[in-house]
């Protein structure tokens, strides 16, 4: 639905909240590409391929792992947004941090995808106890 010029700052409300994670100012590609093309005003932009081979032998563009693609590119995606509600922004290169910051985190499911069976669990098979060795695998591992 198309909004009249002084009705454009409800946009936001009126939008399905599943697609608000679908889009970002840095991300060039559609959101069902395989491979992203990505810029943070960079100048040439950056590619992100989805093709990541599962422990299973499948790519995680398979059909079969539609909802952990799906959920692993919403989450960069909702990484890089303002928190809603703070009355803030952030500028791209706040954005290109959370960004990186998420990446590797992801990074690190895919790399550990055996460990953690994402191939037939996504994310769900994810605990409590899972999460506290990631991080503090990471902050052991920290390069910033």
């Amino acid at each position: 639905m198309q909004l009249p010029a002084e009705l454009q700052f409800l946009e936001d409300y009126l939008t399905d909240p599943n697609d608000q994670y679908k889009k970002a100012e840095w991300l060039l590609s559609k959101f069902d590409s395989s491979t992203w093309e990505y810029s943070f005003d960079f100048v040439t932009p950056n590619s992100l391929s989805w093709d990541v081979e599962l422990s299973d032998y499948s790519l995680l563009t398979d059909p079969k792992h539609c909802k952990l693609l799906q959920s692993l590119k919403c989450w960069l995606i909702a990484s890089t947004l303002p928190t809603s509600g703070t009355g803030f922004s952030n500028g791209l290169t706040t954005q290109y941090r959370s960004f990186l910051t998420t990446l590797l985190l992801i990074d690190y499911l895919l790399i550990n995808n055996d460990r953690f069976q994402l191939h037939r669990f996504g994310l769900a098979g994810l605990n409590s106890d899972d999460l506290r060795s990631i991080l503090e695998s990471l902050s052991r591992n920290a390069r910033t």
